[in-house]
């Protein structure tokens, strides 16, 4: 996938969509594991709003809207997520 960037887009896109379940208990337990009180509500809404992050740039990268890499788009799909999630980015 990594060498042909469109498989990204018609591979992983589908595979979130088919499992919302699997990706909302992998942020849940992650959130326990590091002590981050969040409730479940919380941590679907960031699920969803991640999601919407990652299409959009994806969207624009690939409408040659944006030069945007692979990492910066899945960086800034995991920092709007967290953030949401209440966690606090320190450089």
């Amino acid at each position: 996938m990594l060498q042909n960037e469109i498989d990204i887009f018609f591979m992983l896109r589908p595979g979130l969509l088919c499992n919302p379940i699997g990706i909302y208990i992998e942020n849940f337990v992650a959130t326990k594991q590091i002590s981050l009180n969040v409730d479940a509500h919380t941590v679907e809404i960031a699920n969803i709003m991640g999601d919407g992050v990652w299409t959009s740039l994806y969207h624009s990268k690939f409408e040659s809207k944006m030069d945007i890499s692979h990492k910066e788009i899945r960086d800034a799909t995991d920092i709007a997520r967290w953030t949401y999630m209440g966690l606090i980015l320190k450089k």
